[in-house]
């Protein structure tokens, strides 16, 4: 009788779930906790840290993430003293004062509940820790539990994304994400997101304008120009990862429009393993595209770049959903193609419009019409002059706005003006 009515208390406060979540994550923790918590780095000693930065992501790793991670930690890097990465475990080589969580949990949710306990444990081993910045729900509870001040970077919403993953995820479940996420918006002392929509969407959400700052996200052009893709065919390129609101399904349907143009491909290079890939891959075979569609995984960015710089044309297909249209987003992909001085084929949506402009630096149509897509692949392949003039005037948009320097000055000005007190 207990357990059914607690289920269906709907008036629960959030302090109560939160109290209750962190105590069923103590418990995960003392099963899970032989074989789950992995170090990174093991000194004999651990260093006195200032700062920390905690993101519930797998680093170093191929994902867009990961790139995010590496600028924002070196920024803080350079303007702490110290600073200690918490993060899960990735598929690189760790890096220097980082600490990883190796999870097991295949649940999403008993998997953040690991990560967070961990986190906090780790957290009040520290007690010269002045600042924390943290990218999602799991280490905010970790680190607002921590009583100093805080930054919540922005990049993307449980609550909005888990609907376009699991579509079995019940609306209370994402009600009470939903819950810890304004907890951790309202209690952060600042916010940072990579886009305007994102800021417009938190105001919704009764958070104040003065303490959510927009920097955008950037891309590093190569001093050296990236060796050549090792294809003889002529093809375009989507690269990243491969949720539903990316937009694969709209570039591989697309080929099937291009079918007399005999040569062209779509090179798809995923930043996941070849597992993640597998019902597009039953999309290719049914549509009978298995000799248009060439596919990588999780490439090298020397590689990468090289990929993408022999391309004709980049695509960042993005679909009209509910995570690109409310939540926002700032693509990565879009950035680094703009790097490469590779022609650009996006998704008319406000979150491309902050960034491109149609007709002068890329082509952007509306989502989710694979003809459409593949009417732009088809002029551009046979107008390589306009692929030239759209490629060139993004690389000089990018110059214009600045690389990744100029995203991470406006970071460490919030820093050294909104926590003067904590530099050192």
């Amino acid at each position: 009788m207990m357990k059914r009515s607690i289920a269906q208390d709907e008036t629960l406060s959030l302090t109560v779930f939160i109290i209750c979540i962190n105590l069923f994550a103590s418990l995960l923790f003392l099963i899970f906790r032989p074989q789950t918590v992995r170090l990174a780095i093991a000194p004999t000693i651990m260093p006195e840290y200032h700062s920390a930065y905690i993101a519930f992501d797998p680093y170093p790793s191929y994902k867009g993430s990961a790139t995010h991670i590496h600028e924002v930690f070196t920024s803080m890097q350079q303007h702490f003293n110290n600073c200690l990465l918490l993060t899960l475990e990735g598929v690189l080589e760790p890096v220097q004062d980082q600490l990883a969580h190796e999870v097991t949990a295949t649940n999403y949710l008993k998997r953040g509940l690991q990560f967070s306990n961990w986190a906090k444990k780790v957290l009040s081993n520290h007690s010269r820790l002045e600042m924390i910045q943290f990218r999602d729900i799991w280490g905010g509870l970790a680190a607002i539990e921590q009583g100093i001040p805080t930054i919540f970077e922005v990049n993307g919403l449980p609550s909005i994304e888990l609907k376009e993953r699991y579509a079995l995820l019940a609306k209370s479940t994402l009600d009470k994400i939903a819950a810890m996420e304004d907890f951790c918006l309202r209690k952060a002392e600042h916010i940072i997101c990579p886009s305007h929509v994102i800021a417009r969407h938190l105001e919704t959400r009764g958070i104040s304008t003065q303490k959510v700052h927009v920097i955008p996200n950037s891309a590093h052009v190569m001093e050296e120009q990236p060796a050549g893709a090792d294809f003889d065919f002529p093809y375009v390129v989507y690269f990243g990862a491969l949720q539903p609101w990316q937009g694969v399904k709209t570039a591989i349907k697309s080929m099937k429009y291009l079918e007399d143009i005999a040569d062209v491909r779509l090179v798809i290079c995923s930043s996941h393993k070849p597992k993640h890939a597998k019902p597009y891959h039953k999309l290719v075979h049914k549509l009978g595209l298995s000799d248009r569609v060439v596919w990588q995984y999780q490439l090298p960015r020397e590689q990468l770049y090289g990929i993408i710089k022999q391309a004709i044309a980049s695509l960042a297909p993005l679909a009209e959903c509910e995570r690109n249209l409310v939540q926002g987003c700032s693509p990565l992909k879009i950035y680094e193609s703009m790097a490469c001085e590779t022609a650009i084929i996006a998704s008319d949506l406000p979150v491309t419009r902050e960034i491109l402009s149609h007709d002068e630096n890329a082509i952007l149509i509306k989502p989710d019409r694979p003809a459409s897509l593949a009417r732009q692949i088809r002029l551009l392949h046979e107008d390589p002059n306009e692929r030239l003039r759209l490629a060139g005037n993004a690389k000089l948009t990018l110059e214009a706005r600045g690389r990744w320097q100029a995203s991470n000055d406006q970071l460490k000005d919030i820093y050294r003006h909104l926590l003067q007190p904590m530099l050192y």
